[in-house]
């Protein structure tokens, strides 16, 4: 499918003004969703900015780590179609729902099938308990993840309305080396690869299409003059084109998130998951009980 009749661009790449729009208006429809809820600590509920920053933070984190403890080992692509999902996902539903580790899982098993990938949930779920320092996936066995996951699956489809096709950069960033280089057997670097992959685990994989992330993995890994010979438009197309590169590199610099601010992120978007969602807690038992009763009282 070619790029400029995909999904990929026609619902998933944003202006930076439309993506904070649609971020603050998912933050605003959770909190006021919270407070039909009554729950005790609305005050403490995080922004549509933290929620930002935690998007990130997982995104360059938990993905990584899942893609290397699951066996066998996923690639690249994969891990950077769940991570897109995820980060998709994060624009139009509140990471207050759901532990975003749990999202993070359902995002890998659907990358895994879009991807035609051979690889069991259970495998999958297993790698994903050997994380250390979990904050919710611990609560669970192989089997109660299983469950949990596929409960939520439905859930995260219907929200990415249905769209799987990502664009990635690491496709057009193989075709610029080869027009760098115009032989077939050369690889593609790793810092080359690794420096597309964190582009592509901010939001730039929202806001950019993936020819300007390779071309701006080139221009951060090697430099102007590397990138010069792949620009064919005139100079002052050119020279435009390298000032949005380097608006692409600042803003990713910008998107990556230090430990400290994560951890910390991560701590408080922890404490305000909403309870009537999560099946361990007894909010949630509570309300199937009552959910239980109505239907009962409907029937009788």
């Amino acid at each position: 499918m070619m790029f400029a009749t995909s999904t990929h661009k026609q619902h998933w790449l944003l202006s930076s003004e439309e993506l904070a729009s649609r971020r603050e208006k998912t933050n605003a429809k959770a909190c006021a969703l919270y407070k039909t809820f009554k729950l005790p600590h609305f005050s403490s509920y995080v922004s549509s900015a933290d929620e930002q920053l935690a998007a990130h933070y997982y995104a360059q984190t938990l993905f990584p780590a899942i893609q290397n403890c699951v066996r066998p080992a996923l690639n690249n692509d994969v891990t950077l179609l769940a991570s897109t999902y995820f980060l998709r996902y994060s624009t139009v539903s509140s990471l207050m729902e759901h532990f975003p580790e749990l999202i993070a899982i359902v995002c890998f098993l659907t990358a895994v099938k879009v991807a035609e990938l051979r690889l069991p949930i259970n495998t999958l779920c297993a790698g994903a308990l050997k994380l250390p320092n979990t904050r919710y996936l611990n609560k669970f066995s192989v089997d109660e993840l299983v469950q949990r996951v596929r409960l939520l699956e439905p859930d995260l489809h219907q929200k990415l309305k249905f769209h799987f096709v990502v664009h990635l950069p690491l496709r057009p960033l193989k075709g610029l080396w080869l027009a760098l280089h115009n032989a077939e057997s050369t690889p593609v670097p790793p810092e080359l690869l690794e420096a597309a992959c964190q582009l592509s685990r901010t939001s730039m994989v929202l806001t950019h299409p993936p020819s300007q992330i390779a071309l701006a993995a080139v221009l951060k890994v090697q430099g102007v003059e590397a990138v010069l010979p792949l620009l064919k438009d005139s100079t002052a197309q050119s020279e435009a084109l390298l000032a949005r590169l380097q608006s692409v590199l600042e803003q990713a610099n910008a998107w990556t998130v230090t430990a400290d601010a994560g951890e910390a992120v991560a701590d408080k978007l922890a404490g305000c998951i909403n309870p009537y969602l999560d099946v361990t807690t007894e909010e949630y038992k509570q309300l199937q009980r009552q959910k239980a009763k109505r239907k009962q009282a409907k029937t009788a």
